[in-house]
């Protein structure tokens, strides 16, 4: 059969732009596949297997289905879960995840249960992050290799492994569209980037509060070093100018628009950190100084990497280290080999504006925040309003992943396109990404039984169904004993998960604070549970100055059958 010379032509331009394709964005899905497959085979066959542990991953579920309540109408203040009954503002006693909990809705509207919506939610967090960071660095004009090893450590990168247990950390996609909008700006002032910039800032504190602050101080760094960079000393004049640049280069009705946009996500700001301070002022809530020097990051604590299948046998010199499981800051042996060959490579590439700036920025924050024999520079931060409330400083890798995946992406990138690359570079190159990619895949993950936490939720469910029919009380209010043998955490969240389906009032809670006569059930016997009751009563009615709460006449009592209650 004859081929025309015009269909051979479409077929030839066809099997071009599939290479052409390939080779801008193959190795990019390749890394993703790698990395997402190795996520969804953790969760087990039929997704049976829940991201994280009893604790704080039902924990997360639990205010994610609370949204999801609220948006149905369910619930009617977002602000006050009914739990650590009567207390208000329970919502705000840890992060609220307002900035990604409409993705969980959208899952539980398509009917799908709490928990595979839970899932789903998880695994969107690291989609999404590959694919922003992803595209910055492509808009950088890195190779394809470049761009899928950066994005890859970013999103898979160890330190966020370590952090699976608490699946709030996850949502990060704001950090390189912040940093990328700080530096777009640099070189073209416009006033949409500006808030382009301010949004992603926004939304990162509405994604989690604490990578909204630490993406905060990566900003600020980076707003003192871009200047630097372009031998500017005067900081300020250097901002001001490009502000009015963009100011004078607007039209006047972009004007308006960006003034208004400006004027909104203030407001939204304000409407998340009000209801904080709210309770800070009642509850008086702070974070200790002896609480906040046990997890700054120490040198081991970049040493650390526990469920790592490849590293974490020769991990075990640290004993001594307090709250350990915060310290896995180990970036992998490839990134530190990486690291090392930049830092060790002619510093031509370090005249690139955008990894500079990263780079500098990465080693500023690493020595504000490094504690070396109880000192460090991050105690002069704690005068800052916000930064005193934030406990876990390590957590402080988790942003500084993504300076890190930039400058690696860098070395990369300069390897690659190394004309003069022999055989060996390029083996050597291979070896370092298989092994930066196995040890994301060879990690130990944290998960739980779908099951079995569906099993335990389920059997209390009905214990509490009969109490409430016995108790028959109009308006009640449910009082949950925990379960012998069980750490508190997992009870009180049985608990949580039982009232918020029955859609009652629970007195008890768990959460990243608590009120300072929050009602702990598990440590009372049958002959101080009467005392304890009205101990936490007059409590709550002194607290809320409500004399007609009536509270202790609307208590049902849950597997309490020692104490001859039901």
């Amino acid at each position: 059969m004859m081929i025309d010379a015009k269909s051979e032509t479409i077929l030839d331009c066809k099997q071009s732009s599939l290479f052409q394709f390939l080779k801008n964005y193959g190795w990019i899905f390749v890394f993703f596949i790698i990395g997402f497959g190795s996520l969804v085979f953790s969760l087990g066959k039929n997704f049976l297997q829940v991201p994280g542990d009893l604790g704080d991953a039902r924990f997360n579920n639990y205010i994610l289905e609370h949204f999801y309540q609220w948006l149905i109408h369910r619930e009617t203040d977002y602000w006050n879960a009914p739990i650590f009954y009567p207390y208000p503002l329970a919502t705000a006693f840890s992060d609220n995840l307002l900035g990604s909990a409409p993705f969980y809705a959208v899952i539980r509207i398509l009917g799908f249960s709490r928990e595979t919506a839970f899932q789903g939610w998880f695994l969107f967090g690291f989609v999404l992050n590959y694919v922003v960071s992803a595209y910055v660095l492509k808009k950088v004009n890195l190779h394809s290799l470049s761009v899928a090893t950066g994005a890859f450590l970013f999103t898979f990168g160890l330190p966020m492994l370590a952090q699976e247990g608490h699946p709030q950390l996850i949502y990060r996609f704001c950090i390189p569209a912040a940093c990328y909008f700080l530096y777009d700006f640099t070189n073209k002032p416009k006033l949409k980037t500006i808030f382009f910039l301010m949004t992603a800032i926004i939304w990162q504190f509405y994604l989690t509060i604490y990578m909204g602050f630490f993406l905060l101080l990566l900003i600020v760094v980076m707003a003192f070093m871009i200047p630097l960079s372009a031998s500017s000393i005067n900081i300020i004049k250097f901002w001001f100018s490009r502000i009015r640049s963009a100011w004078k280069d607007a039209r006047g009705s972009h004007k308006l628009w960006c003034i208004a946009g400006l004027i909104l996500l203030t407001a939204l700001l304000v409407h998340l950190f009000i209801p904080y301070l709210q309770v800070t002022n009642l509850y008086h809530f702070s974070r200790g100084f002896d609480e906040i020097k046990t997890m700054l990051p120490r040198l081991s604590s970049y040493l650390l990497s526990d469920h790592s299948t490849l590293w974490r046998l020769g991990m075990n010199n640290f004993k001594d280290l307090p709250m350990r499981h915060e310290h896995q800051l180990f970036p992998g042996l490839a990134a530190a080999i990486l690291l090392l060959i930049g830092m060790l490579w002619k510093k031509t590439d370090e005249k690139i504006p955008f990894l500079q700036i990263h780079a500098t920025s990465l080693l500023i924050i690493f020595l504000i925040t490094i504690s070396v024999n109880e000192k460090s520079l991050y105690y002069l931060l704690l005068k800052i309003p916000g930064y005193n409330s934030i406990r876990a400083v390590t957590r402080i890798q988790l942003v500084l992943l993504w300076p890190l995946a930039v400058y690696i992406a860098f070395v990369i990138d300069r390897m690659v396109r190394l004309n003069s690359s022999s055989f060996r570079v390029k083996a050597a190159l291979g070896v370092i990404l298989l092994l930066m990619v196995s040890e994301s895949v060879f990690f130990s993950h944290s998960t739980y039984s779908k099951i079995e936490g569906q099993k335990r939720v389920d059997s209390l469910r009905k214990i509490a169904e009969y109490s409430l029919k016995k108790a028959n009380y109009p308006d009640p209010v449910l009082l949950i004993h925990g379960k012998a043998g069980d750490p508190w955490q997992i009870t009180a969240l049985d608990a949580m998960l039982t009232a918020q389906e029955l859609g009652v009032p629970l007195i008890n809670g768990y959460s990243g604070n608590a009120p300072a006569y929050s009602f702990a059930e598990w440590m009372h016997s049958c002959q101080t549970l009467p005392g304890s009751v009205n101990f936490y009563v007059d409590k709550a009615n002194e607290f809320l100055q409500d004399p007609g709460l009536k509270l202790k006449e609307r208590i049902v009592y849950v597997r309490y059958w020692e104490c001859g209650l039901y």
